[in-house]
């Protein structure tokens, strides 16, 4: 069975998206490829179970003309939506206003390079 999930994300430029998600999250770098045309892949482990893989686009166009390059559609969940919010702002990047949507709060924001994702609050019960 599956038991965790690696979503690729083809990026301009992968140093630069890779220290946003480092220094605005606090994901740890897992690992880093040089790839055959000289740029890189950079792994974060976002959490347990899900992994970002970036890679330049620039890479995936000469390499896999099957693969679409759009940002897919990611939604993340936290217990602390307020300071999320608050530290991808303070990184200056977009971040919209809380709304309340299907119950719960959330947001969504853009990074560096304009691929926009989706936050939504996740209360754990005690």
């Amino acid at each position: 069975m599956i038991h965790s999930v690696q979503l690729m994300l083809y990026v301009n430029d992968v140093e630069k998206i890779a220290d946003f998600w480092k220094n605005t999250f606090g994901v740890k770098e897992a690992e880093r490829n040089d790839m055959p045309d000289g740029s890189i892949s950079v792994t974060l482990n976002i959490t347990p179970q899900l992994s970002f893989v970036l890679f330049n686009k620039e890479f995936i166009r000469n390499y896999s003309d099957v693969a679409n390059l759009d940002t897919p559609s990611v939604m993340l969940h936290t217990e602390h939506l307020n300071k999320v919010h608050k530290r991808i702002q303070d990184a200056g990047c977009f971040a919209s206003e809380i709304g309340l949507h299907g119950g719960k709060r959330n947001f969504h924001f853009a990074d560096p390079e304009q691929n926009y994702f989706a936050v939504s609050e996740h209360k754990v019960l005690l």
